[in-house]
């Protein structure tokens, strides 16, 4: 029920897979308390993203080369992506632009122009008007190519602008089409070219509710996908909820479908499909061609960290203040408040050695649930590749134990695995 991708720079994950998606110090602690523990065996990959990307590699401290090299796979030996996160500079909060341009990889007129547009008077139409007039026509790819070479990434993620207004959607899917075009012409012309046999292409489209909803745009956005010949293709989502029934269904009938559209475009050799941001409703598109999804540490997709000025001294950094306070509970699969688990209803390592929440400070448990959430995502990761009846049943049984209805009731009939 598995089957190992090979990318060219030499590394391989397995599907079912799973990546993490580190976005503070926290969690980039509890990955590295993790693995010296050997406890991340089963998570294949690691996904930043532009916004937070110097604090997360500089935490992560990849170019600092260990004193002693492992005899194991640690998490230096994982498969790294960075995305350019196109949508967080356009559509994200305040801060996360301006830790976008903080990389220097955009044309500062951009950062002038969204200070128009913000202290405007303009409708919201007329907003999205001037930013694609004014701002994408300034996108520049290459930049934002380097700096993933720079990062030693395993795949080049295409820059590419997010698709979640229907407000003149054929120019939109031009702008799109034309930034994805431009990645391939770069790596196969341009000094970049170099890159072209040591790092697999992946199209990343952010899509909105509203997008996806409509299936008349599927075979547009397929195309889309498609456009420069990729190695991998991801889809990220705006805040979907599970309770959102018709787009969950809509959702994996996108994935189902374009998997079929891609086999018959592609000779039968689809490019391997990654869910992006997303909880436990990404185990259910597993069984819909999914190879890989990529989660948040411990946490919702749509949880934003609170930030406040300086750590205390003479610091101005910005500080991520944790508000979120819910444990991962490894049977329900559900997200119960911490202080109401005495005793843990976990046997892992982290939750065994400190029995119950009573017996944690509160300024620990942060990094206590996230250290958690590794270990039993790890497990869960195994035990679906493991198991020795159909995932999409081993799934259903999974989703009953924990009395999640609705995820039983997304998982398809005749299940769709990743080959």
């Amino acid at each position: 029920m598995t089957k190992v991708y090979s990318l060219k720079s030499g590394k391989t994950y397995t599907a079912p897979s799973l990546f993490v998606y580190p976005q503070s110090d926290l969690d980039v602690t509890s990955l590295w308390n993790m693995d010296e523990k050997n406890k991340l065996t089963h998570i294949d990959g690691l996904y930043l993203s532009l916004s937070n990307y110097k604090q997360i590699y500089k935490k992560l401290n990849f170019n600092t080369q260990p004193l002693f090299n492992s005899n194991r796979i640690t998490i230096r030996d994982k498969i790294l992506l960075l995305d350019p996160s196109i949508d967080k500079l356009l559509t994200g909060m305040e801060d996360e632009k301006r830790r976008m341009f903080d990389t220097g990889r955009f044309d500062r007129r951009i950062e002038k122009i969204m200070r128009e547009i913000k202290s405007s008077d303009m409708n919201t139409f007329e907003k999205s008007l001037m930013i694609m007039n004014e701002i994408y026509p300034k996108l520049q790819v290459r930049p934002l190519i380097e700096i993933q070479t720079e990062s030693n990434v395993d795949m080049i993620i295409s820059p590419c602008i997010p698709i979640t207004s229907k407000n003149k959607l054929t120019e939109r899917f031009n702008f799109a089409r034309q930034m994805l075009n431009d990645t391939r012409t770069l790596l196969e012309t341009s000094s970049l070219k170099k890159y072209k046999e040591t790092k697999d292409l992946m199209n990343v489209l952010t899509l909105s509710r509203s997008i996806i909803a409509e299936e008349r745009n599927f075979h547009a956005l397929f195309d889309l996908l498609l456009c420069n010949n990729p190695d991998h293709v991801g889809i990220k989502i705006d805040r979907i909820e599970e309770s959102d029934t018709v787009a969950q269904i809509t959702l994996y009938k996108f994935f189902r479908e374009f998997y079929e559209y891609a086999k018959h475009k592609t000779g039968n050799k689809p490019p391997p499909m990654h869910f992006i941001n997303v909880n436990e409703l990404g185990y259910v598109s597993y069984c819909s061609a999914v190879s890989n999804i990529v989660c948040p540490i411990g946490h919702s997709p749509s949880y934003t960290f609170m930030r406040k000025k300086g750590g205390g001294g003479t610091s101005t950094a910005s500080i991520e203040i944790d508000t979120s306070m819910k444990y991962y509970h490894p049977i329900n699969m559900d997200y119960p408040k911490f202080n109401l688990q005495n005793p843990f209803p976990c046997a892992c390592t982290e939750c065994k050695r400190r029995h119950s929440a009573d017996n944690i400070p509160y300024q620990e448990r942060p990094l206590h649930n996230r250290k958690h959430w590794l270990e039993v995502k790890d497990g869960e990761i195994r035990e679906f590749r493991e198991t020795p009846t159909m995932l999409n049943i081993a799934l259903r049984d999974k989703f009953a134990r924990a009395n999640r209805t609705q995820l039983i009731a997304y998982l398809p009939t005749t299940p769709i695995f990743a080959h």
